[in-house]
């Protein structure tokens, strides 16, 4: 029962974020020149992605119905939710200051071990290549990243 309440939480969470970026995305601001010459906005590539997390946390929220049905545990595992989302608040703001790369190490160092891996050599080098990979496949896109603001004013 823990679970299925986390995961109905977290993908009603998830569908909020979807539904915010998705609303983000028709802003005036947008609506600039196509990425290329074949009339792909700026906004194809994000909207694939959040539709991608939209069905995810929609069938993340539906197993945790049906679970939720099966099961009839009473107790709930309330900290564990909201220390995951304290700790996203937290990624979320340290963006801006800390940069995508440093944020995103430090985001999957906390999370990992919370969600119960617990060998440390493992937990670095996924934090460190995952990160790495995923913002050097962005660079390849042409994609901007959240740079750090602390280490440009110390090095640029």
């Amino acid at each position: 029962m823990k679970e299925n309440k986390s995961n109905i939480i977290l993908g009603i969470f998830t569908l909020f974020i979807c539904a915010l970026i998705t609303w983000d995305s028709y802003q005036p601001k947008y609506n600039e020149s196509g990425l290329f010459s074949y009339g792909v906005s700026l906004t194809f590539f994000p909207l694939v992605i959040v539709s991608i997390m939209a069905v995810l946390a929609t069938i993340l929220i539906i197993s945790g119905v049906f679970r939720a049905k099966r099961e009839n545990a009473s107790k709930q595992n309330w900290p564990l939710v909201l220390k995951l989302v304290s700790i996203l608040f937290a990624y979320i703001l340290c963006l801006p200051f800390l940069g995508f790369i440093i944020s995103s190490i430090i985001f999957c160092l906390l999370i990992i071990p919370i969600l119960g891996y617990r060998n440390k050599k493992i937990v670095l080098l996924i934090s460190v290549l995952s990160s790495l990979v995923i913002w050097y496949a962005f660079k390849l896109l042409q994609i901007s990243m959240p740079e750090s603001a602390l280490l440009n004013g110390i090095w640029g």
